[in-house]
């Protein structure tokens, strides 16, 4: 018999009307809370009891929010999606005016989110889940799709300034990138073993240089 731990929740049970602040606090508790459950324990495992009784919650106002226990999976990750990606901002922030520490900079970051608690976390549970909310990895492929779309961009604007044809696929060029920085964190969804800081460098830059050194003319 699975047994889930319920985790008591700041605040308690409040009388009276809830303020907005307040009841947006609850929500994103209330979703933060579900997301660490399912992490735990998957998604068939994890009750609505168990969630509402962590938040000490009544599981009739889990219900007033979402119909079923899909539906606040879905939002409780969507949600993490949010938070987890990198914004566009950040990624134009990283052009230093050379494609190969542009580069180096967008796979550091790229891997140090990928990397963080929430970055692993979501991994896991997307791959877990992908067959029963294709919605959900549809989602976090999208995420995916615009930094591809931006090293697109960012390989298209150095092409075009230093005015030679080096480069006949940008989007397979940035897919393989993204792929080959992921893989500090699929060593560590796969045997749970954490790169050391210097490691993880190295493999940016050898990256980066075998990612160059493939796209240049023969």
């Amino acid at each position: 018999m699975n047994e889930q731990a319920v985790v008591a929740r700041p605040g308690g049970v409040q009388t009276g009307r809830p303020t907005r602040a307040y009841a947006r606090q609850r929500q994103e508790d209330l979703l933060e809370c579900a997301l660490q459950m399912f992490a735990q324990y998957g998604f068939e495992l994890t009750t609505l009891d168990a969630v509402a009784a962590a938040m000490n919650m009544t599981k009739r106002t889990i219900y007033a929010r979402y119909k079923a226990k899909g539906e606040l999976f879905e939002a409780a990750v969507k949600r993490a999606i949010e938070r987890w990606h990198i914004p566009i901002d950040v990624l134009r922030a990283a052009d230093t005016g050379e494609l190969e520490s542009t580069l180096v900079a967008i796979g550091r970051l790229r891997v140090h989110n990928n990397l963080s608690a929430e970055g692993l976390r979501l991994q896991r549970i997307v791959t877990a889940e992908a067959f029963r909310f294709p919605e959900i990895f549809r989602t976090y492929e999208t995420v995916t799709m615009d930094v591809i779309q931006f090293l697109v961009e960012t390989f298209e604007k150095y092409a075009a300034k230093e005015k030679t044809v080096w480069l006949s696929d940008p989007e397979l060029a940035a897919s393989a990138f993204l792929s080959m920085v992921n893989a500090p964190a699929r060593r560590i969804l796969l045997f749970n073993r954490l790169p050391e800081p210097s490691e993880i460098e190295t493999l940016i830059e050898r990256a980066v240089r075998l990612l160059l050194n493939g796209m240049r003319p023969r």
